[in-house]
């Protein structure tokens, strides 16, 4: 489904409840904070945001060795470190990863929310950088006191030299066995939390949740409310501008929900969530693509998907042995790929027609859903009496979309059924925000946004685990 209904949630009736403090909290902001959100070409101009608690919900990589925007608790703290001292060790540290031109942009700031997604995704890198750096420890080890403040820390060490990975000579640390992937994650586990305990103790929490300290002090009803929300994942006001429009996207989550309240809703203000089009967090079991890529699978699925795959991306997937973003090196090479996977398959669904020649010649599990459309299809008009695309319905804006959703239902019931988990019943719906009043949606579908109002449109977005909800 794409919508979900309210008594599931029951923070929306507190949020709804206290609608005019939460309200005149957003608009004391928007003046004085709220600056273009630069994130993406999705987005036309005219969208900006305002954070109050975030986690990073693109991928779920807070059990690797590695740092996500999440795992800074304080950023306003992460802005002291680099340019309270730049001469400091702290400072320097990233400096040296992030360049001269990231630092000619920092300098450039006076508060957090004058960050763009990409400086803070660009800090994080950073950060990262420090954590895969082999050296790091064995390089700075004089300036590191591992003593009883820095407990884990300590507990990895004293691991990785009974393991051989690292060694003591003449009272120093050196690099020992680390050729192997299981050893320089090990080593990578110590940096983490030689950077989280000793170097940025002040603003990094592995696992953490970020607080926008200037907004959430500014705005203390909706922040009293949200922290309180079982399975809160992030919180963040919306302003949309007149004219704008959020082309369709998807999130890149697929364990969360998202929640809006109409704050200030001028009309002529519509979202559209549901596509024929299917994404990564489509995929149930993305491994089983694998067999189909092998040399010498004849089978019809197989040749469906190396013919709509370009050759790069079909070479890269061969040399894969998973597809699975927990059990990788990789894990954004690896979302880059299962784009790729998902945009040839989109190319394909949005021809229409594309399905028919083969409708017959894939084998034939359950696909009731495929089945109960081809028949109405053709009482419609839109498919002829043998089964083919009618001219008329290919003229039609209306006709190809349903032509569209046919290829849809034949990748999920008929030639993919063990690796699409799209439900094959879920359309594209409309919905208008309403002041004082909340939706829960789907964010794993795709959606898209209109604005054709002459007013900015403003809602409070509350991201929530779908499995707090289930």
């Amino acid at each position: 489904m794409n919508f979900y209904p309210k008594h599931l949630f029951p923070f929306t009736q507190e949020l709804e409840a206290n609608y005019p403090a939460i309200r005149a909290e957003a608009e004391r902001q928007i003046e004085a904070r709220f600056k273009p959100y630069a994130y993406s070409d999705v987005y036309t101009a005219g969208w900006t945001t305002l954070d109050l608690l975030y986690h990073d919900n693109r991928l779920d990589v807070r059990n690797r060795p590695r740092f996500t925007v999440s795992d800074c608790t304080d950023p306003l703290q992460l802005f002291t470190v680099l340019l309270g001292d730049p001469t400091s060790f702290e400072s320097g540290l990233l400096q040296a990863r992030l360049g001269e031109e990231t630092m000619r942009e920092l300098s450039s700031y006076t508060s957090p929310h004058d960050c763009t997604p990409s400086m803070i995704d660009r800090l994080v890198a950073g950060m990262n950088a420090v954590v895969a750096d082999a050296g790091f420890f064995v390089e700075h080890q004089r300036r590191l006191t591992l003593d009883d403040r820095a407990p884990r820390s300590r507990e990895r060490l004293a691991k990785l030299l009974a393991a051989g990975r690292l060694v003591q000579r003449d009272g120093q640390y050196a690099l020992g066995r680390v050729e192997d992937d299981e050893a320089r994650e090990q080593l990578r586990w110590l940096h983490v939390a030689v950077l989280e305990e000793v170097v940025y103790p002040s603003f990094l929490k592995k696992g953490g949740l970020t607080e926008f300290k200037d907004v959430t002090d500014a705005c203390p009803v909706t922040t009293s409310i949200v922290k309180k929300i079982p399975g809160l994942r992030s919180v963040w006001f919306s302003c949309l501008a007149p004219g704008s429009h959020i082309l369709a996207h998807t999130g890149n989550d697929a364990t969360m929900l998202r929640c809006h309240l109409g704050l200030i809703v001028p009309g002529d203000a519509v979202m559209a969530v549901g596509s024929h089009r299917v994404s990564p967090n489509d995929f149930k079991d993305v491994d089983r693509f694998l067999p189909l890529l092998a040399e010498g699978n004849d089978s019809l699925p197989a040749r469906l998907l190396r013919d709509a795959l370009p050759e790069a991306e079909r070479r890269a997937l061969e040399g894969r042995s998973s597809l699975s973003v927990e059990r990788t090196e990789d894990p954004e090479g690896t979302w880059k790929l299962l784009w790729a996977v998902a945009e040839a398959l989109n190319t394909r669904i949005e021809q229409p027609g594309f399905c028919l020649p083969y409708r017959d010649a894939t084998p034939h599990p359950a696909s009731p859903v495929f089945d109960e459309t081809f028949a109405r299809l053709q009482a419609q008009g839109v498919l002829t009496a043998k089964g083919e695309a009618a001219p008329a319905a290919l003229a039609s804006e209306s006709g190809r979309e349903e032509l569209h959703y046919l290829n849809t239902l034949f990748f999920i019931e008929r030639a993919f059924p063990e690796v699409l988990a799209k439900s094959p019943r879920v359309r594209r719906e409309f919905i208008s925000w309403e002041e004082g009043r909340c939706f829960v949606f789907d964010d794993t579908q795709y959606h898209e946004v209109w604005q054709r109002s002459d007013r900015n449109r403003v809602i409070l977005n509350v991201d929530v685990d779908r499995e707090t909800y289930a």
